[in-house]
């Protein structure tokens, strides 16, 4: 299984993203929007995958129908009148950092509008001794099962915790103290949540995928 790893203290290198023509640059949590304007009957939006020539379908909308993929429900629309008039623009709301990558439209089997986006993590603030998420983002196949996930929180080289084959296990001193889910995984986003001691993590936390 291929890992890797990044330091915390490499976070904000991390959303410094090389310029990329046509990109679309949204702030994690926020809408971003493609815009395109072409005459369709059909139309499909489709996601590249992090893997060569692996694609996730977003929507379809052929015969007067839509049909988005369950992972984009509530957070993209498909507009027949927009459709019609020659918007097939897409907008995807509440971005999570897996919506980072390419994104283009088929008209009629036509590719049209490829674009990227370009998803910019939030910044950590909070105080020492309180409740925090520390941020881990990376691209992640947005098909892993659970058992498939793996996250690794080390501080000054000690476990803090580890999720592998579905289950998650805590270093000495950290049992009940932080969480990491596989629905963030899926999402691209990987935390912990440490309770004391908050100082002290900031700058020796890190993160193996």
């Amino acid at each position: 299984m291929r890992r890797r790893r990044w330091t915390l203290l490499g976070f904000l290198a991390l959303t410094i993203i090389p310029s990329v023509t046509h990109a679309v640059t949204v702030q994690l949590g926020h809408s971003a929007t493609i815009s395109c304007h072409v005459n369709c009957s059909t139309v499909t939006w489709w996601s590249k995958g992090i893997e060569v020539f692996q694609i996730f379908q977003i929507f379809e909308f052929s015969e007067g129908k839509c049909t988005v993929a369950p992972e984009f429900k509530d957070r993209t629309e498909c507009s027949e009148e927009k459709i019609r008039g020659g918007d097939v623009s897409l907008t995807i709301t509440s971005v999570v950092y897996n919506d980072q990558g390419w994104y283009y439209c088929s008209c009629d089997g036509k590719d049209q509008c490829d674009r990227r986006i370009d998803v910019v993590p939030t910044s950590l603030s909070t105080s020492a001794g309180s409740k925090a998420m520390l941020p881990c983002y990376a691209e992640t196949d947005k098909q892993t099962v659970d058992s498939s996930a793996f996250v690794l929180w080390e501080k000054d080289e000690q476990q803090v915790l580890k999720l592998e084959n579905g289950k998650i296990s805590y270093g000495f001193g950290f049992e009940q103290r932080a969480t990491v889910s596989t629905e963030s995984y899926k999402k691209g986003r990987r935390t912990r949540i440490p309770k004391h001691n908050l100082s002290s993590c900031l700058s020796s936390s890190v993160c193996s995928l």
